[in-house]
C-alpha cells in the first residue's frame, strides 16, 4: 500500500492512502491518535494486507463478497470477520449472499 504524507501546515499533515483515501489527520506529527479511525485500522496486519491484495478499500467493496468468499483471503480470520461485520452492519451494509459467479 502506498502512502503519501503531504504538509498541510507546521501542525497539521494528511496521510493519503493509494487510491486517494485520506486515512487520517493528524494535528501533531508526533501523535499517534488520528481524528478519524477507517474500519480497516482496527485489524491485524495480515487482514489489512489480505484486503489490500485483494483491492478492497472500502466497505462497500467488501459487501460484494460472500462471507465464505472473505474467510478465503490469506490472511483474515475470525477477529477480521467479527470486527468487519460489525464495521458493515453499522452502515447497512453485509456481505453478499452466496458467492459470485
Amino acid at each position: 500500500m502506498t502512502q503519501i504524507t503531504c504538509n498541510v501546515s507546521h501542525s497539521h499533515r494528511i496521510r493519503i492512502l493509494s487510491g486517494g483515501y485520506i486515512w487520517g489527520l493528524l494535528t501533531n506529527p508526533d501523535m499517534k491518535e488520528k481524528a478519524e479511525s477507517h474500519p480497516f485500522d482496527q485489524l491485524a496486519k495480515p487482514a489489512q494486507r489480505a484486503l489490500a491484495n485483494a483491492g478492497i478499500k472500502t466497505l462497500e467493496q467488501l459487501a460484494d463478497l460472500s462471507e465464505t468468499e472473505f474467510m478465503a483471503l490469506h490472511g483474515i480470520g475470525k477477529n477480521a470477520l467479527q470486527t468487519l461485520k460489525t464495521a458493515l452492519t453499522d452502515r447497512n451494509l453485509s456481505f453478499a449472499q452466496g458467492e459470485r459467479k
